[in-house]
């Protein structure tokens, strides 16, 4: 069966997969080394054949092994399944959405009360019964995707997987002619819709090999960048790259998932002298627009065939073939994402419509206040919210500076620093939309697919310390940040002048344990809702100093039923320290 031909170049329908796949063709590499497309056939073939056998007609599936997830999704569909894409798969989110389905395929063990479960078994013998495969029909085949509902609840949206393929083409139309020759290495998920095309689908429907693993650390990115390799990445890990040195260069970027700072992007044509390809779009939607940044202003490029116009809100109304027709009136989808038409295909982008508080009888857009901020040159990012003290409500900011705002903070001093902030934007906003504190960071914490951590954003302003305005530092910077059930991933920066520092050592400074204990209650607390006092440790260990600047994951695991927490630091340089804490109830 040959391949479907566009022009210049060319690319297989997912309705050929796995079976149009040349038998040497290089399809994955991981620790295992290189998979060919023969590999991926058997494997395919033998799982069809074990869940033909299963009644069950919805499964979930939850790899950390891309290529695994591979043949789970293909074996599903040669099998007649409705898949089932969990936006994570720890215990509490399976079971928050257990009744979407009714089994469960993984290459890790999951420790929840779920459905039967079946652990997927890749073929090991030459002998193993392998399915017959033949062409699908993608429009029958259901998937259900989760994204964030306005309740924090998750979202399911369903879909087919003709709607993927569809998108699949287009993207191979604009940009396959420079996938020749390529892999795809990646630093997201292929349980979201951006990772499923970008870093899975596509490169299998083009015939390309894709890393089974991801990149985690800005050190593994550089290490990765070659002339024939594509980064499927996001703005969470592409801002991070900003103090690293050029090792190579890598033949395409793709950033998606949240704004990426135009910092980021010039950073990006310093190290690997090429911009990331910006991608706009929801798991609703599919991909919407793309663009290369050069400056702030930079439009959005609407994808072809897309057709667009603006609500009475300035809300986005898409036409678009990515999109379910039952999701659509008369042909048209809107979506919450507020813009300024540019001519017929492009456009900026002005916000959602969906966040607007309402403070003494005030209607304040959160978005509106956010483009206010990060327009002034002091700012890099700026994320608003409203605070609730109980008496009233306020908005307050979480802001990272630029050169010139470190610059004018260090003239001005904190204080003159955040009234001329609020001088400045009286121009723009009603009083009672003026932030009325302000918390200065490195970065915006942001979660694995760059979606910013509310709960971390409101922590920042009820941690005491913080409240005193001191002049000494007490928490390190969180460069990223992942919550994921009860787990936890947090990436920090402990610079010199954390107090901890201070004193220990005078010729060699070193963080403390118990600083790195504290820590660990801190931010479980922020971020896992844990809610206890100290009540002692089991199996502590500290085995490599934390040094000041040193990049640090901090990794969070709390077992509310035996209320003990377990934590890890590790850096590239291996395991720092380890342990369990136990917690008890505050009284």
């Amino acid at each position: 069966m040959g391949k479907k031909e566009n022009s210049l170049i060319s690319c297989y329908s997912v309705a050929q997969l796995p079976m149009a796949l040349a038998d040497n063709s290089e399809l994955a590499w991981g620790a295992e080394g290189v998979i060919t497309g023969s590999q991926f056939k058997a494997d395919v073939g033998n799982l069809t054949h074990q869940l033909r056998q299963r009644t069950e007609s919805r499964w979930a599936l939850c790899f950390d092994n891309s290529y695994q997830f591979a043949v789970a999704l293909f074996a599903c569909c040669h099998s007649g399944k409705h898949l089932v894409l969990p936006g994570n798969y720890q215990a509490g989110a399976l079971e928050e959405i257990s009744q979407h389905f009714d089994a469960l395929l993984y290459d890790q063990p999951v420790d929840a009360n779920l459905p039967a479960t079946l652990q997927i078994q890749l073929p090991t013998h030459s002998d193993s019964t392998t399915a017959q495969l033949a062409c699908l029909t993608p429009e029958s085949i259901r998937l259900t995707l989760f994204t964030s509902g306005s309740s924090g609840t998750p979202k399911a949206i369903h879909k087919h997987l003709g709607l993927l393929d569809v998108e699949i083409q287009q993207l191979h139309l604009l940009w396959g002619n420079q996938l020749t020759g390529c892999r795809v290495a990646s630093t997201v998920s292929h349980q979201h819709i951006y990772g499923l095309l970008f870093r899975l689908l596509w490169p299998l429907c083009a015939e390309r090999p894709f890393a089974a693993e991801n990149l985690i650390y800005p050190e593994q990115v550089m290490a990765e960048a070659a002339p024939n390799t594509w980064l499927i990445s996001s703005p969470a890990l592409l801002k991070r790259l900003g103090n690293e040195a050029a090792q190579d260069k890598y033949r395409m970027m793709f950033s998606s998932g949240g704004p990426l700072p135009l910092t980021a992007a010039d950073d990006c044509q310093r190290l690997f002298n090429l911009r990331p390809m910006e991608i706009f779009g929801s798991t609703e939607t599919g991909g919407i627009a793309f663009r290369q940044q050069r400056e702030l202003t930079t439009p959005w490029q609407l994808f072809p065939g897309h057709g667009m116009r603006l609500a009475a809100d300035a809300g986005i109304v898409l036409k678009s073939s990515f999109i379910p027709a039952e999701d659509c009136q008369q042909g048209w989808y809107h979506t919450s994402d507020r813009a300024e038409l540019i001519g017929d295909h492009q456009f900026r982008l002005l916000g959602r419509t969906d966040r607007v508080v309402k403070i003494e009888e005030k209607r304040i857009s959160l978005t509106e206040v956010e483009r206010h901020l990060t327009n002034l040159e002091w700012l890099e990012e700026a994320a608003a919210l409203p605070l609730d003290d109980g008496k009233r409500l306020s908005i307050a900011a979480v802001i990272s500076l630029s050169d010139s705002g470190k610059a004018e903070i260090a003239k001005l001093g904190k204080g003159k620093f955040n009234l001329a902030l609020r001088s400045r934007l009286r121009s723009y906003l009603e009083p009672v939309g003026i932030p009325r504190r302000f918390r200065i960071v490195e970065q915006i914490p942001v979660n694995s697919q760059g979606k910013r951590l509310y709960q971390a954003l409101v922590q920042l302003f009820s941690d005491q310390e913080k409240e005193k305005n001191r002049m000494v530092r007490v928490l390190p910077q969180i460069l990223h940040s992942d919550v994921q059930g009860n787990t936890a991933r947090i990436e920090l920066q402990p610079d010199a002048d954390l107090l901890d520092f201070q004193g220990h050592f005078p010729q060699f400074a070193l963080l403390p344990g118990v600083t790195q204990i504290d820590w660990a209650i801190r931010f479980a607390a922020a971020l896992l809702s844990t809610d206890g006092r100290f009540a002692g440790m089991e199996v502590i260990k500290f085995q490599e100093p934390i040094t000041p600047g040193a990049r640090v994951t901090l990794e969070l695991s709390w077992a509310e039923d035996k209320q003990k927490l377990t934590f890890s630091y590790s850096s590239p340089l291996g395991m720092h320290s380890s342990g369990r804490i136990k917690l008890e109830p505050n009284a």
